[in-house]
């Protein structure tokens, strides 16, 4: 009985969406953003969850993930062309679900180089174009660099004058400062009460 409500494996595509599209990417084509996986329970992270890789040998491998959700082990190119397996080790019942967000590669900072933000952005989307097929059609236009863990954030324009950053609103990640290329086209630089987390690559929010 307990054995019936337990998840049975998955391909691995389930946790891992687009992985298998990124690593077939040449490295100069996506060296500039990266794929993170978070494992969520109730739209929140779950790093208490347990979930294995399984080979075609029936090996199992554990999936470290981090305190904030983040999974931190991925199958190889190879692994994912074998249509290696996972297994979570939670009943059916538990609501456990996946995000998936796309990072740029800029190292945090208080302050960073907008064109920096713009060539990741730009990579980005070129590599969803490229090798999306037509889910590239659905996929939001990457235009924001969200700053996950700072406050508040000035864009410093071309003439040496500050703009605040917009804050996002909405349900998720309500009070992140955002870094909007499209509006603010003649921007340098971004200046941050303080480091960021993780930069966010999105499409401009909707409310």
């Amino acid at each position: 009985m307990a054995r019936a409500t337990v998840r049975p494996p998955a391909k691995a595509d389930t946790l891992y969406r687009y992985l298998k599209m990124y690593l077939e990417a040449p490295p100069d084509q996506r060296g500039r953003f990266v794929l993170a996986y978070y494992v969520m329970r109730e739209r929140r992270p779950a790093p208490d969850v347990k979930a294995f890789l399984v080979g075609a040998d029936g090996r199992r491998r554990p999936i470290a993930i981090g305190a904030d959700g983040r999974v931190e082990t991925l199958p190889s190119l190879a692994e994912l062309h074998a249509d290696i397996q996972i297994e979570v080790d939670a009943p059916t019942s538990d609501k456990v679900g996946t995000n998936l967000e796309i990072l740029a590669t800029v190292p945090p900072a208080q302050r960073l180089d907008t064109h920096a933000l713009d060539l990741a952005m730009q990579q980005a989307n070129a590599a969803i174009a490229a090798h999306a097929g037509v889910l590239a059609f659905a996929a939001p236009k990457l235009t924001c660099a969200y700053m996950i863990g700072a406050h508040a954030g000035q864009a410093v324009l071309a003439n040496g004058r500050g703009v605040a950053l917009p804050l996002r609103t909405g349900q998720y990640f309500a009070g992140v400062p955002y870094f909007d290329s499209a509006a603010m086209p003649d921007a340098r630089a971004v200046v941050l009460d303080r480091a960021p987390l993780r930069i966010l690559l999105g499409g401009r929010p909707r409310n």
